[in-house]
């Protein structure tokens, strides 16, 4: 008899608490608490009109004047290329006075973007468009008195007073510039630094203490760019396999030139220039080896 009490008893509780999920799962759903699966909309023309128009922007491919970041990997054919950092907008003239800086020196690169239509050309055209520059004022003492306060050049640009308002160009445009009047300078204003060395690495293996020994030995004449953005981007913009841009002579063009972007200094002391690449560019050192 005791036996059969309890489970008279057990059985009372389990439907007393069955009957509380039930009303407790009936008033969320009608309240709305539910999640957005259970929420009722209002069901209207207007609405309905909004909703198919918001969805025909989203899965609709951009066009060229539409200005969109995180561009989805289903957007275009080759993933690996989508995967990579883009920006799909027209890049502003550039103004004489940032033209001046980056002429001689006083901004440096620190981001480059892609327009991948633009960019994403199967051909055999060694020539690149498309890719935009972010330049501003990178405050390198910071990194040089002391690297172990600001390991990764993130945190240097973020500590950078001049880089609150970075500006974007056309980055062609500027190193076809750059380039003339580097040739008429002599490296009196302006010179610019040959990469002594490519740090490529696994993650969590002592390449920031690599790279940070680099900047402490001699400081006044070492620049490190620790994991900085563009020569990942640019690794990265052909695809794994190099097929979205003609076999990555684009892509090797490009290296080159923000490396050399990077390069240039109105330091004169500088004289050495060196870059460690994030873990995941390892698998694409053959564009830095063609290059």
């Amino acid at each position: 008899n005791n036996g059969k009490a309890l489970r008279r008893q057990l059985l009372c509780k389990l439907t007393i608490v069955v009957w509380i999920c039930i009303v407790a799962i009936f008033f969320f759903d009608m309240t709305g608490w539910g999640g957005p699966m259970s929420r009722r909309q209002p069901s209207n023309d207007s609405s309905n009109k909004d909703n198919n128009s918001l969805q025909t922007q989203i899965l609709t491919k951009p066009q060229d004047n539409v200005g969109s970041k995180n561009l989805r990997s289903n957007e275009f054919p080759d993933a690996e290329f989508a995967k990579m950092k883009t920006i799909h907008q027209t890049a502003p003239k550039v103004d004489q006075d940032i033209l001046d800086q980056i002429i001689n020196g006083s901004v440096h690169l620190v981001d480059i973007s892609f327009d991948p239509i633009k960019y994403n050309k199967k051909n055999t055209n060694v020539s690149y468009s498309g890719v935009f520059g972010r330049f501003c004022t990178v405050d390198w003492s910071l990194h040089k008195n002391d690297p172990a306060a600001h390991p990764m050049f993130r945190f240097l640009v973020q500590k950078s007073p001049g880089c609150a308002k970075p500006v974007n160009v056309n980055f062609k445009e500027i190193v076809d510039k750059v380039k003339e009047f580097d040739k008429t300078n002599n490296g009196n204003d302006v010179h610019v630094m040959a990469p002594k060395g490519f740090v490529f690495h696994e993650s969590r293996c002592g390449s920031t203490l690599v790279a940070n020994s680099l900047a402490a030995m001699d400081p006044s004449k070492n620049r490190v760019y620790s994991e900085s953005p563009p020569p990942l981007e640019v690794l990265k913009s052909c695809g794994l396999h190099k097929g979205a841009c003609g076999g990555g002579d684009q892509a090797i063009q490009l290296f080159r030139d923000v490396v050399y972007m990077m390069g240039r200094t109105n330091d004169a002391k500088e004289q050495n220039l060196f870059f460690k690449i994030q873990s995941v560019g390892t698998k694409y050192v053959d564009i830095a080896r063609m290059a």
